[in-house]
């Protein structure tokens, strides 16, 4: 009857052990698989995130070169301005010249004009 109570014993604790490798093997597949997942999302965030950078990269590239030739332009403008009201001011000044020495040859002809000065 010890035998038997052994055997019976030992074939009930091969079972358990059965059972608890059994339930191992689902937990480490499961593992294997969950880390399977997150080497193939780890890819994937990666590629995002390398996508991102790029597009990032190639924004700022294209904002910097609006921004330089927007500043070239403004530069070009400016200076066109400035060199026309140049013009204008030195064509202007030399009008009162000249009227101005019109105006002191009129003025040095003309009898009224002299009388007044006196």
């Amino acid at each position: 009857m010890l035998v038997r109570l052994r055997l019976t014993w030992q074939f009930n604790a091969m079972q358990s052990l059965s059972a608890l490798s059994s339930q191992v093997e689902q937990c480490t597949q499961t593992l294997t698989d969950s880390l399977g997942q997150l080497k193939a999302n780890e890819a994937e965030s990666s590629d995002a995130i390398e996508q991102i950078q790029q597009i990032i990269a190639r924004a700022t590239d294209d904002l910097k070169e609006g921004f330089e030739g927007w500043a070239t332009n403004v530069q070009k403008n400016c200076a066109t301005l400035c060199a026309d009201i140049q013009q204008v001011a030195s064509d202007n000044l030399s009008t009162v010249r000249k009227a101005d020495s019109s105006a002191s040859s009129a003025d040095s002809t003309d009898p009224v004009c002299r009388r007044s000065r006196r």
